[in-house]
């Protein structure tokens, strides 16, 4: 019985996946959207509203746990995959405006969102410590959702060009920055709360000091770099354009799957080790292109639609937020409109100053903030770390998931309007020496 309601869910979390997507790409959205709409559908905002019997019938809560393990096995898959595409190459030729406009995309949002969360903690009554709170705003709002970014840029025609290959090195870099602060922030969580002696960290039930996961990160990332990818190396070296061979591909996925239990282990996360993972891969363009090949299809297919239902069960309906957090509908709707203006005003504001800082046009400056603001997929995965962390309650949660939502749907039609067709041919025009304009348009 188990069983069949598993296969039930999965061919009903598919179509509605698959329907949602086709919908989005006619209003000119990726279908990436309409997934994650597909889950937040399924949840409690609309099915679990309107047909309650069949959403408790269909994902009953005492038997969602199948449908969470193969979330959390999607999401290991997904992070490996997001790390095979960082290219760290490509910012050593992107020059001195990536490396400011990463920078700035970066610190910005995070001190506007820490303001934020350390503002709102006392009127949203969570009982998560006011630092960890406001730590795990900023990083939120530092996000940018480097797949969904390089989806919209190929659609547009704009993946080859100077200003699409300076938008992926900074959102590159901006996710491994904010994945290393999930990292920080579920030591600092799991570290204090072995300390108070209320929880443990790791899955083996032992507790670790916050000093013991400092070092045991750092051992770990001396092991990863300084060893597993040089056999790495060797054990790929002249076959990168070589097909993936079936005990290749076997390989890359027990490395993956062993970094992402040590990550979990060392209490900061699997997903850190699992991007970890993806990043040491030799960077051999037919190499990554050839195990994206091999895993990609089944990991947003499958697995990925699994966790965005997983999210949609956490979100709530908007008019009952008062009624499950206590919290008046006013300052509700205050926190709804503060945290998008933070969040537009700390990525998108950022992004462009900085971009016209370096010498790029307004236009150009405008289009990488637009882009840079798109936070999508990668914004629910960190969401969901810290609903699962506990530094998240319920109606934050749901607020940050519209938040995500509204921000990755501005990015298509925003760059519609602000550049055209014009905009996959143009080049950045930029006045200060080290601005993308010098780039190659294949980078």
């Amino acid at each position: 019985m188990a069983l069949t309601l598993l296969l039930i869910q999965l061919a009903v979390i598919l179509l509605a996946a698959r329907l949602c997507g086709v919908v989005m790409r006619l209003f000119g959205q990726p279908a990436v959207i309409g997934e994650m709409l597909a889950g937040i559908l399924l949840g409690p905002v609309a099915l679990g509203h309107l047909l309650p019997d069949v959403s408790a019938s269909l994902f009953p809560k005492t038997g969602m746990s199948s449908l969470k393990v193969l979330s959390d096995i999607g999401l290991v898959l997904f992070m490996f995959l997001a790390g095979a595409e960082f290219q760290l190459p490509l910012m050593r030729k992107l020059g001195r405006a990536a490396v400011v406009i990463s920078i700035s995309s970066i610190v910005v949002p995070l001190v506007l969102g820490m303001s934020l969360g350390w503002a709102l903690h006392p009127m949203l009554g969570t009982a998560v410590p006011r630092l960890h709170f406001a730590l795990f705003i900023g990083a939120a709002m530092s996000v940018t959702a480097f797949p969904v970014l390089v989806r919209i840029l190929e659609e547009r025609g704009l993946k080859s060009t100077p200003l699409g290959a300076l938008a992926t090195g900074c959102a590159a870099v901006d996710d491994v920055t904010a994945w290393c602060m999930l990292a920080a922030i579920t030591a600092l969580v799991h570290g204090s709360a072995a300390a108070a002696g209320t929880a443990t960290a790791g899955p083996a039930g032992y507790g670790m000091s916050l000093g013991g996961m400092v070092l045991g990160v750092v051992l770990f990332l001396v092991v990863m770099l300084a060893a597993v990818r040089p056999v790495l190396a060797r054990m790929f070296a002249g076959r990168e354009s070589q097909p993936l061979r079936t005990q290749d591909l076997a390989c890359l996925l027990i490395i993956a799957l062993l970094s992402a239990a040590t990550g979990e282990a060392l209490g900061v996360h699997a997903l850190f080790g699992a991007f970890l993972a993806g990043c040491i891969l030799p960077k051999h363009p037919d190499f990554c292109a050839r195990v994206e090949e091999r895993l990609k299809d089944m990991v947003t297919s499958l697995f990925m639609p699994v966790f965005f239902v997983i999210s949609g069960m956490r979100t709530q309906l908007p008019f009952s937020f008062g009624e499950i957090s206590g919290l008046d509908p006013l300052v509700t709707c205050l926190a709804a409109a503060l945290l998008f203006v933070v969040a537009v005003a700390g990525k998108f504001g950022g992004s462009a100053i900085a971009a016209r800082w370096c010498g790029l046009s307004w236009r150009d400056s405008a289009g990488i903030g637009i882009l840079m603001n798109t936070r999508g997929l990668m914004e629910l995965v960190f969401l969901n770390a810290g609903y699962d962390l506990g530094i998240l309650p319920p109606p934050v949660f749901t607020l940050m998931v519209g938040m995500a939502l509204i921000t990755t749907c501005m990015t298509s039609p925003l760059m519609s309007w602000l550049m055209g067709e014009s905009a996959a041919t143009e080049e950045p025009r930029a006045k200060a020496p080290g601005a993308p304009v010098e780039l190659e348009t294949g980078a």
